[in-house]
């Protein structure tokens, strides 16, 4: 019975091992199996994906070009990291759009690098056949910052870009060199339409109606919103009284940046802007950031009657009549021009200008600035000049009327009738001195 029982054991354990060994060849197989099925259908899927590829070539071949992609590589100065961040990525992206549209496929090949310079202190490095500068005004004209060793700086570079249509035609006949006008809009952003909706509430895809602009008025706590620099002391007259006013809520803010600026432009109502400077253009530096923010701004008219013209139907509202063509004027805004618009029977202009600030980021705006950004830029591969040129001398003025420090102003048309009238008339003065014997005195 013993034996009879290790007998079965054994026989069991040897038919356990032999189904056990079995199963490892039978899983085996299918290992193996289950490895060549997926090597096929990996050899498949890479055979399939390359065909995808050459069909896509062949039916844009765009993409397949490398022409279209050429051009010089964009660089910037020190100063754009420090105060020009935002206007360096936005205009980062208008150019590699462009790039990818073929507007620097001209270039010429040897142009490998171009330096966009936004502000006078950045060092302007030599030309060659392979580095050009772009200066890229984004002063005033009556500014302190654009004196005579500057505006020499500013005649050197392969390219002499303004934001200003009224710069644009002044640096033509004072620096004798072509200017480009850049729309500072060419600098917004990337996801300036995405901010637009974001702060409306407006859905992506859809159209801001008259009624949602209403609600949208309504649900604004603030009524009116200043921001800018204090230290002009009509700024700060005009803000005393308009933050006393009765039934309205205003504030001034002199020192407001990144997300709070932004939190308290989505508060208000409207955004009221005044001049800092005498003959100023359109601040599109200051207008833009709230209008893409769906909120619309009252200023008086600018000294750039274009611009005036192109933000009139954007969401800005002008205080003052237009000043007529030709006149280097600007508006001065009063405090009444704030509180009236705030009155009840003129809450539908609001309610207009907010529906217009929609414009902005249309697709009509858009499409327009991508194609000034493209021509700004053959405009430069064409200009691409010899380093070799040489400019005439800028000649500086034999007098300077006003102190060193502002001696820009000297350039400027009516400064300069004023200070021609002023010593014509001081010369009229010492010529009846010198008719008069000093002893009949």
């Amino acid at each position: 019975m013993a034996m009879y029982s290790y007998t079965s054991r054994h026989m069991r354990r040897r038919r356990f091992l032999f189904f056990f060994v079995g199963s490892l060849d039978h899983n085996h197989n299918n290992i193996i199996h289950v490895n060549n099925h997926l090597m096929m259908m990996s050899v498949i899927m890479m055979i399939m994906i390359a065909h995808a590829i050459v069909v896509v070539s062949a039916a844009s071949p765009a993409l397949s070009d490398s022409s279209s992609l050429s051009g010089p590589q964009f660089t910037y100065g020190t100063i754009a990291d420090n105060y020009f961040q935002a206007n360096k990525r936005g205009l980062t992206a208008s150019i590699e759009n462009a790039r990818r549209n073929g507007c620097l496929s001209e270039c010429p090949p040897e142009l490998q690098t171009v330096r966009v310079i936004f502000h006078r202190d950045d060092e302007v490095k030599a030309t060659s056949s392979n580095v050009q500068n772009a200066w890229y005004n984004m002063e005033i004209l009556t500014s302190a910052w654009l004196g005579h060793d500057v505006r020499q700086r500013m005649r050197k570079a392969t390219a002499l870009w303004d934001f200003s249509p009224h710069n644009c035609n002044y640096w033509r006949k004072e620096l004798q060199v072509p200017c480009e006008v850049l729309p500072l809009s060419a600098t917004d952003p990337p996801d300036v339409v995405n901010t637009w909706h974001e702060s409306t509430g407006v859905p992506r895809g859809s159209v801001m109606t008259r009624e949602d602009a209403s609600e949208l008025v309504h649900r604004r706590p603030i009524d009116a919103v200043f921001f800018g620099n204090m230290g002009h002391p009509q700024r700060r007259r005009t803000c005393n009284e308009l933050t006393r006013a009765p039934g309205v809520r205003i504030e001034c803010h002199g020192a407001l940046w990144g997300a709070a600026l932004v939190a308290k432009i989505r508060e208000a109502k409207l955004v009221f802007v005044d001049y800092f400077y005498d003959e100023c253009p359109l601040l599109t530096h200051r207008v833009n950031q709230v209008l893409r923010q769906g909120v619309p701004v009252l200023m008086p008219h600018s000294a750039d009657a274009e611009l005036d013209r192109e933000y009139a139907s954007l969401g800005v509202m002008f205080t003052n009549a237009a000043a007529p063509e030709g006149r280097l004027t600007r508006g001065q805004l009063r405090p009444s021009d704030v509180t009236s618009i705030l009155q009840a029977n003129n809450r539908n202009r609001i309610v207009d200008a907010t529906l217009a600030t929609q414009n902005y980021i249309g697709p009509e705006r858009t499409s327009a600035i991508s194609n000034t950004t493209c021509a700004v830029l053959r405009s430069l591969c064409a200009s691409a000049r010899d380093p070799e040129t040489t400019l005439i001398p800028l000649r500086a003025p034999a007098h300077h009327p006003l102190p060193r420090k502002y001696e820009s102003h000297h350039y400027h048309p009516s400064v300069r009738a004023r200070a021609k009238s002023a010593r014509a008339q001081l010369a009229a003065l010492r010529a009846r001195h010198r008719r008069v014997p000093s002893h009949a005195a």
